[in-house]
């Protein structure tokens, strides 16, 4: 089962500070699931949810809005205001790690919740070697779940998902894959034109319009730019002992072995086992 804490429970804790009857998330055995777009965080986390009591904290989308953009809008001298564009919010958190370099981590550390919490604690999710070594040295008792997929496999799943939240200023209507990679800069280095080939195929089967498909890969691209899941997963293998890290493939792995996987590993672990 999963229960999402809201906001109300929770506040910004100041340094070393007493807390009061607030408890800090730096003080916490939590789980922090790492992955780009489209590697299956959503559907793992609900996997995990139905064989584990969880506690989930505001999701990165949340912490984004509700910290990072502001303050990054902030910086520029402009006026908080909601940001819709996902190029644009890759490139506002980029500008907050400019001047916080842990990112959302640091956000997230400075964080407290009221009360105590004996559930799962778990929070969606971290992002790129910066972030994550952030958080490997100053979240001391973290634990952290890393999905992964090939480019291909998670730009299909992003148009498969038809969220409104996906949307990316490119209007290109462009049906074959050379043009494609041509005309969305930075493609090229994420996909060969045999696999872009066989998403553009399979989309428009679906019936999705090509400029869907390049709006889409504007998305991957930006957030190859500022994320390298690979050089993550290396510093953490480096800053962490076993029992903190698993990685999972989530390729050719169904959503259900997947849950399956990260929840006898939490089980198993020693902070979950005081948890459980």
């Amino acid at each position: 089962m999963i229960d999402r804490m809201l906001w109300s429970r929770l506040a910004v804790a100041a340094g070393d500070a007493d807390a009061g009857d607030l408890t800090r998330l730096v003080d916490s055995d939590l789980y922090i699931l790492v992955g780009v777009t489209g590697v299956g965080k959503t559907t793992a986390l609900q996997a995990v949810g139905d064989r584990l009591e969880l506690c989930v904290l505001p999701d990165r989308r949340s912490v984004a809005d509700e910290v990072i953009l502001p303050a990054a809008q902030a910086l520029e001298g402009e006026s908080p205001s909601p940001v819709a564009d996902r190029v644009e919010r890759f490139r506002l958190t980029a500008r907050y790690r400019d001047r916080h370099h842990g990112g959302i981590a640091e956000a997230l550390a400075s964080l407290a919740f009221t009360g105590s919490e004996r559930r799962v604690l778990f929070f969606d999710g971290l992002r790129g070697a910066a972030e994550c070594g952030w958080a490997a040295t100053h979240l001391p008792r973290a634990s952290f779940v890393v999905l992964e997929a090939p480019t291909a496999i998670r730009l299909q799943r992003l148009l498969g998902r038809r969220s409104d939240f996906d949307r990316a200023p490119v209007a290109l209507d462009v049906t074959v894959a050379g043009s494609l990679l041509e005309r969305v800069p930075g493609l090229a280095d994420l996909l060969s034109e045999t696999e872009l080939g066989r998403v553009l195929a399979v989309a428009q089967a679906a019936g999705t319009s090509s400029v869907d498909v390049a709006e889409k890969a504007a998305i991957i691209v930006a957030e190859a730019r500022n994320y390298d899941t690979g050089e993550a997963i290396s510093i953490l293998r480096s800053e962490l002992a076993e029992k903190r890290l698993l990685v999972v493939d989530t390729s050719d792995t169904a959503p259900d072995a997947v849950g399956h996987c990260i929840a006898k590993w939490i089980r198993r672990s020693r902070l979950g086992a005081e948890l459980l």
